[in-house]
């Protein structure tokens, strides 16, 4: 089984909604499992936060994963996507990464299929180092400047 994780911000997601939903499709036609990445921020004098909406692009993930940033501060992958391989019995040199914001690392450098939307420059620098494949967008509309290449079949 292969899985996509898609660790996006929102802010920037909306920019690209439409080339978002065309993978999610690709990826549900090829049956892949699809994982939401959300942040989930915690403060020691209200508890927790408002709420998160678990899945705010309508993607219909069939996993969330619910990440607290103050539990990651070491820069280091997160215990919680790793887990989430290993309990899901993923290879996750078969797995697929998509991250448009530089905590996005988090979830790329443990997949073997990362992917880079927008233009975090932090990102893109690592993305060019690594030679991972970058989705560029032209605007609002979800146009891509560069079409996101097909999301290969699975053995």
């Amino acid at each position: 089984m292969r899985a996509a994780f898609f660790d996006l911000k929102l802010d920037r997601a909306f920019d690209y909604r439409t080339t978002l939903l065309d993978l999610v499709d690709r990826h549900r036609a090829g049956g892949d499992l699809l994982v939401l990445v959300v942040t989930e921020y915690r403060t020691a004098t209200r508890g927790l936060a408002p709420p998160v909406d678990r899945d705010p692009l309508r993607i219909g993930p069939d996993v969330v994963l619910v990440m607290d940033p103050l539990a990651d501060l070491t820069g280091s992958p997160p215990v919680t996507v790793i887990e989430a391989i290993a309990r899901l019995g993923l290879d996750p040199a078969r797995c697929f990464g998509y991250a448009d914001h530089e905590d996005g690392l988090r979830t790329l450098t443990v997949v073997g299929n990362p992917r880079v939307f927008g233009d975090d420059h932090r990102l893109a620098e690592v993305a060019g180092d690594r030679g991972w494949p970058r989705l560029e967008f032209s605007g609002p509309s979800g146009n891509p400047a560069r079409p996101p290449e097909p999301v290969p079949p699975a053995p």
